[in-house]
């Protein structure tokens, strides 16, 4: 969907287990499982599911059991594949994602806690000293810009070589 964003990396490990599981035909299915992957419509999804399918039936079951495995909470591909059977992808849900959870969560009244010193606090609890982490001070000027992702940082080297080649 977005090839920047995690779902990438998901993507590349996903397609580890499958090399691992499926040895056989793990030459076959790459490419197709990347396009279907990275798919923008049903459509295609679907289109490129079929053509892993013929490569090999098991595919589309694996994918299924860890689209729902890794967090409880289908992806848009995986919703494909349950309309595609005819299923309801809210039962393969987690109840932790349904309305009525969200709405149990905020049913309560969360009262503030008022002023510090009208606390009370145990004397177990209060003689506990809690310090710092202990860490090294980096030195030097800090960094300005976030920490790129793997699958980022060819992206600049390859526009400096067109800027450095346009420059002679």
């Amino acid at each position: 969907m977005y090839p920047e964003v995690p779902h990438g990396a998901f993507t590349f490990h996903l397609l580890k287990n499958m090399k691992r599981n499926f040895k056989k035909n793990s030459k076959k299915f790459k490419d197709t499982f990347f396009v279907a992957a990275n798919a923008y419509t049903v459509k295609k999804f679907e289109y490129k599911m079929r053509e892993l399918d013929k490569i090999d039936k098991r595919l589309r079951p694996y994918l299924k059991q860890i689209g729902y495995q890794m967090d409880q909470l289908i992806c848009a591909h995986a919703i494909a594949i349950f309309k595609e059977i005819n299923q309801d992808p809210y039962q393969y849900c987690s109840q932790y994602y349904t309305k009525e959870a969200m709405v149990a969560t905020y049913k309560e009244i969360i009262y503030p806690l008022g002023n510090e010193d009208t606390w009370q606090i145990p004397k177990h609890i209060k003689v506990v000293k809690i310090h710092p982490p202990e860490g090294k001070i980096r030195v030097g000027r800090p960094k300005k810009r976030r920490c790129k992702a793997v699958w980022e940082k060819n992206k600049k080297s390859k526009q400096m070589r067109e800027l450095r080649s346009n420059w002679t």
